[in-house]
């Protein structure tokens, strides 16, 4: 089953549907969804002004990464088995199932405008997966803990399936999935390591440290930063994947680890990115004269060229698995298989506006203060905002930018891409 991505124009609804980027501060219980996909296309170049380092075709597969060998159909569906393979019986009356769950840059709801990557989202597949999993007589109850960062707007968590299947004389109405928020530190931007947390201590768990029996991390665009994608796979520097990893139980806990490969952010940068914001910028710099330098900087995707192939992820894991353990903790990947997934554009914009935003505000803001006129408008009948022969602002071309990311039309060769291919990993804690 193909993902049809929804009309691109639609009306954004308030609260729901506005970027993230706006959202309040959060720390709040909530309950939690989210969609899948599976399929592959005959790939697609673009030609664009971004830096040479971020010209990489999606064609030209990395070592480790070849089409014959991505389980399309059911790469979440075994990863979820594999995760939840060694889930412990629960002897106490009430006792929880505990899972933590986090997608990088933020988790998303499912509505009207957005179709997210994955039939169900990975943790409320897995839910599902521990609920069909208890015999009679176990604890039905699941506690989730949605790892969100600082900036949040409550309307974009999941929420959790009922519980299913019900048993005999069971209320449908009777909650036994819970679920809460707790937020995470900003460890990287696009510059790196994010000031301060140099010197902090970590990890840096958002829940007791071996209490969690089962835990997802899901990315899906290439990160901020090259530096962030190198310390994701580092035992002493900052990482999410550390985080997790610490807070997993003794006792068979498992973490879902779904990342893209280098692969996959190629095709990202080539097919989804690549068709929109080129185009958007070549005219910046031919017709409103935008400098070719800042333009380029605009475009750049850095971390893509310095991202893995799967086999190198796959060795990177079972090196920091080695790192963490010790006598009383082994760490081991116990399933690595790939995935592939296609991106909802409405999706994918939001994630990469709310990633990449501050990083083209600082670009434009230095071409302004180094003295650099802005582009002018030159014509009235532009689609842009701005008034004719009026030289604009930072801001005002930061806002025309990110307003043609979300609404610029594919054109009709680049109507279709790619799925994504992503690494899918199941790291196990035991005595």
């Amino acid at each position: 089953m193909l993902l049809l991505e929804p009309q691109i124009n639609q009306v954004r609804r308030p609260g729901l549907d506005q970027p993230l980027d706006q959202g309040p501060n959060m720390n709040v219980n909530v309950n939690v969804n989210m969609n899948m996909e599976n399929a592959s296309r005959p790939p697609l170049t673009v030609d664009g002004l971004s830096s040479p380092s971020d010209q990489l075709s999606s064609a030209a597969a990395s070592p480790g990464s070849t089409e014959m060998d991505v389980d399309y159909h059911t790469w979440l569906e075994n990863g979820i088995d594999a995760a939840i393979s060694e889930l412990p019986f629960l002897n106490g009356r009430g006792e929880a199932v505990k899972i933590v769950s986090q997608t990088l840059p933020y988790p998303r709801a499912s509505d009207k405008s957005v179709t997210l990557p994955t039939h169900d989202s990975v943790f409320s597949a897995m839910v599902q997966a521990v609920q069909n999993r208890m015999q009679q007589g176990q604890s039905p109850y699941i506690n989730i803990t949605h790892a969100v960062p600082e900036q949040f707007s409550l309307s974009n968590l999941p929420t959790s399936p009922p519980s299913t299947p019900l048993s005999a004389g069971e209320d449908y109405f009777n909650s036994t999935v819970f679920s809460n928020a707790a937020v995470v530190s900003t460890y990287h931007d696009f510059r790196g390591p994010v000031l301060g947390m140099q010197a902090s201590h970590w990890p840096m768990p958002v829940v007791p440290p071996h209490t969690v029996q089962l835990s997802v991390l899901e990315r899906y665009l290439p990160p901020s930063s090259s530096q962030e994608h190198k310390d994701l796979f580092s035992s002493s520097r900052p990482s999410y994947l550390v985080d997790r990893i610490c807070e997993l139980s003794p006792n068979g806990g498992s973490l879902l680890f779904i990342y893209p490969t280098k692969r996959g952010g190629s095709t990202f940068k080539s097919q989804y990115l690549g068709p929109i914001l080129d185009p958007l910028l070549r005219q910046l710099v031919v017709v409103n004269e935008l400098s070719a330098d800042v333009s380029r900087s605009l475009g750049r995707l850095a971390s893509v060229s310095q991202m893995d192939d799967f086999e190198t992820m796959k060795s990177n894991l079972s090196r920091l698995c080695e790192d963490l353990s010790s006598q009383s903790a082994n760490f081991s990947v116990v399933d690595a298989r790939k995935g592939n997934a296609h991106l909802d554009r409405n999706l994918w914009t939001e994630w990469y506006i709310h990633q990449e935003k501050a990083r083209m505000k600082e670009v434009l803001s230095l071409y302004w203060q180094n003295g650099r006129r802005l582009p002018v408008n030159k014509t009235s009948t532009s689609s842009n905002l701005f008034l004719a022969d009026k030289e604009v602002t930072s801001a005002m071309l930061l806002g025309d930018i990110l307003d043609g990311i979300r609404r610029r039309p594919y054109g009709e060769e680049n109507e279709h891409q790619d799925g994504i291919e992503l690494g899918v990993f199941v790291i196990r804690r035991s005595q």
